[in-house]
């Protein structure tokens, strides 16, 4: 989910893609149940609250991807982390991005050295963020 290409980005806003991201956090909080979301994964009670009724904006993107790997037959959150980072990387590569760019066209006051750190995944990234630099990626590639 987090990890899959964005199909016809010129289609949407960061603002759809976020949406989505949160409705499917909210399907999983769903399904597996708010106590073992917050078992499992170490998210606190009030932010899985949050997560359910659907405002993931401010979740961190480790720990939306924790909440993601507790779907039955996912991968974990290392792993789902792991692909979101590769294909940010490879789709920043293939339309000739770079850390600058994104920043200055990306809305939310990131300076280049903060991007590259968030897409590396040495600084945190909130389900926003990803959202409106995944979305600025994809529609550039």
């Amino acid at each position: 989910m987090l990890e899959e290409p964005l199909e016809a980005p010129a289609e949407t806003s960061p603002e759809e893609l976020l949406a989505r991201y949160e409705a499917a956090l909210a399907g999983v909080v769903e399904a597996v149940g708010a106590d073992e979301v917050v078992e499992g994964t170490g998210v606190d009670a009030a932010t899985v609250e949050a997560v359910e009724s659907g405002d993931a904006a401010d979740l961190d993107l480790r720990d939306a991807a924790a909440i993601l790997a507790l779907r039955e037959g996912s991968a974990d959150a290392d792993a789902i982390l792991s692909e979101v980072r590769d294909h940010l990387l490879l789709s920043m590569s293939s339309a000739m991005l770079d850390v600058e760019r994104i920043a200055a066209d990306v809305e939310g006051d990131l300076d280049p050295k903060e991007v590259q750190g968030k897409v590396e995944g040495r600084h945190p990234m909130t389900l926003a963020e990803y959202a409106r630099i995944h979305h600025y990626v994809a529609d550039a590639a």
